[in-house]
């Protein structure tokens, strides 16, 4: 059983202003029965406006008819059924925004039992910049309202609709895969073996520490489910950040990540019943400069620190335009 989407998972991602994941989980359902994939996620921003936007962005599951899943966001809901999914766990987009509340719920709509239900949601978490937030209508901070007026940027979402914000995919385009300091590394063996007890198969370390960002793009691994292998990551000093069940992996259907680190990933792969040889396991880490954009992001320069940099108006400027997403 992987880990899932918690209030804490969203908590421990503020540092890192941006983050993807993709939690796996099986499920048994009793006839007309339903499961939480996730306990509902509520008030994780402070009530003076939104700070961080959680999405649930794509939905893999087994194809079965009785299956019914149900998001909530926001006060919103919409529904996926099992029987519309395509095979082999293939992942469809869905668009879920919510920075009050987000819940996922598996229903059985049969009348026998369904045992082994597998699903795979993918979600991100992202320190919303000021022109996101005008642009879905979430709530301004005093602050949000100062530097949207720094930049030009209009308050009303009409009036911003169709230049703001940068999408994320161009963010990751511009400020971290044309920032990377060497060739990304790529994990390609030797695959290592899965025992009951455990072990550390692989680490990656930032180098030069406090210079380097390391950033998880993908993670495929593929052993039969009967074994119960799991792989666990650390993320600098927070140990079993996710777990994910290998049973619902593939080689072929690498999962789409995007999990920044300051120090170190960490690595580990355990078993329920030690299958008979090594487990194949891929992943690729970036190698990111932390420039000042991502420092500005990411809360580790402030504003002060940008103007002794760059001098007090471009200091104050590049702050105001990072904070607010115009670059």
């Amino acid at each position: 059983m992987g880990s899932q989407l918690s209030q804490d998972v969203v908590r421990n991602a503020l540092d890192y202003w941006y983050e993807r994941n993709v939690y796996t989980s099986t499920l048994s359902l009793a006839p007309g029965a339903s499961s939480t994939l996730f306990p509902l996620l509520a008030s994780w921003n402070p009530p003076t406006g939104a700070r961080q936007v959680v999405s649930l962005e794509t939905i893999a599951a087994s194809q079965d008819p009785s299956l019914r899943l149900q998001i909530t966001y926001d006060g919103l809901s919409s529904v996926v059924l099992g029987d519309d999914l395509p095979p082999d766990l293939k992942p469809v987009r869905v668009s879920a925004p919510a920075a009050s509340s987000l819940g996922l719920t598996a229903v059985n709509q049969g009348t026998v039992q369904e045992v082994g239900t597998q699903v795979l949601y993918g979600a991100s978490i992202w320190t919303a910049p000021v022109s996101y937030k005008v642009l879905h209508g979430y709530g301004l901070t005093q602050e949000d309202l100062d530097l949207a007026k720094k930049v030009g940027l209009k308050t009303n979402p009409v009036q911003s609709r169709g230049t703001h914000p940068i999408p994320i995919s161009a963010v990751i385009e511009r400020t971290y895969a044309n920032r990377m300091t060497q060739s990304p590394y790529q994990f390609q063996g030797p695959s290592p073996q899965a025992t009951t007890q455990g072990a550390v198969f692989a680490q990656v370390n930032a180098n030069p520490p406090g210079q380097d960002l390391l950033v998880l793009r993908y993670l495929a691994a593929e052993c039969d489910e009967d074994y119960g292998v799991t792989i666990t990551l650390d993320r600098d000093n927070q140990i079993g950040h996710t777990t994910w069940d290998v049973g619902l992996m593939s080689l072929d259907r690498p999962l789409d990540l995007f999990i920044a680190a300051k120090s170190s990933l960490t690595f580990h792969i355990q078993a329920g019943q030690a299958p008979p040889g090594p487990v194949p396991v891929r992943f690729e880490v970036w190698h990111v400069s932390l420039t000042a954009i991502l420092r500005l992001r990411m809360g580790l320069m402030s504003e002060a620190a940008a103007q002794g940099l760059y001098g007090s108006e471009a200091g104050a400027n590049l702050y105001a335009r990072v904070l607010t997403g115009v670059v």
